[in-house]
């Protein structure tokens, strides 16, 4: 009998080691998935505000291309040969540096050449540009009398290309005094 219960006693020795095993097992894995869970939830919350930011920055930007636009010419101007006129727009104050002018018409660009992209600026991100034309390309030649011209301006923001036409058509050609 002494036999049986020394086994009784190595058996519940061995149970409960067993039990005190898997109890600590328990708790120990239970705490690593409580912190797995806590660093999934940091993790989480750190995607969406890197996201967020991501979203700001776009908007940002989309807010910046849409200030570039050309101010003039607008719309049915008519230019003539005898003057000088200001071309003139506005364009995100950094992230731009040279811009190109082109004269549109259904049959041609013609080249009126290259300049900063902002040359006067005004506060709140927002630059102004503009050159005095004579009429001429960027070669010194006259233009041709058309009434279908538009002006493009073209460059880059942050590295893409940007774009910006005149709000309509406008005329040039010989005007009689």
């Amino acid at each position: 009998m002494n036999n049986k219960n020394g086994i009784v006693t190595i058996v519940s020795v061995l149970l409960a080691i067993a039990i005190l095993v898997i109890v600590g097992m328990y708790l120990y894995y239970s705490n690593e998935m409580s912190s797995l869970q806590s660093s999934n939830a940091s993790l989480a919350s750190k995607a969406t505000a890197y996201d967020a930011s991501q979203q700001k920055a776009a908007a940002d930007d989309a807010a910046q291309r849409a200030l570039f636009k050309v101010t003039s010419p607008s719309a049915n101007s008519g230019f003539c040969y005898e003057n000088e006129y200001s071309v003139s727009w506005q364009a995100p104050q950094q992230g731009m540096d040279i811009i190109t002018a082109e004269l549109v018409s259904p049959t041609s660009d013609i080249n009126l050449g290259q300049f900063p992209a902002t040359n006067n600026s005004v506060g709140s991100g927002v630059g102004y540009g503009s050159f005095n034309w004579d009429l001429t390309d960027a070669n010194g030649n006259v233009v041709a009398p058309s009434k279908v011209y538009k002006l493009k301006l073209s460059g880059t923001y942050k590295g893409q290309p940007i774009t910006a036409e005149s709000d309509g058509l406008f005329s040039v050609s010989k005007c009689q005094l």
